[in-house]
């Protein structure tokens, strides 16, 4: 059996990635002019898919505007290196 990839669980395992994914979501709030997230919004976040991170962190959206948002997320915050399989975010 060929291995193709390895599939790590980084956050709050290996590092605390709150200020970083804090900063990411906001940066990306401020451009589309919507409300900033907190940073508790941020860890409750943890953990869930990206549907509903997406629902989470943009909720005065539609979840068809607010799933494009979380892919900026991920380029912005550098996450897409672990999100990423094939050439697809993973979601």
């Amino acid at each position: 059996m060929v291995k193709k990839g390895i599939i790590f669980d980084l956050d709050g395992t290996l590092w605390d990635t709150t200020e970083s994914t804090y900063n990411s979501v906001n940066e990306i709030a401020l451009k589309h002019n919507l409300p900033k997230v907190s940073k508790e919004t941020i860890q409750n976040v943890f953990g869930c898919t990206v549907r509903e991170a997406a629902s989470k962190y943009f909720p005065s959206i539609k979840i068809e505007e607010a799933l494009p948002l979380m892919e900026e997320v991920i380029y912005s915050s550098k996450i897409w290196i672990w999100c990423r399989f094939k050439n697809k975010i993973l979601y």
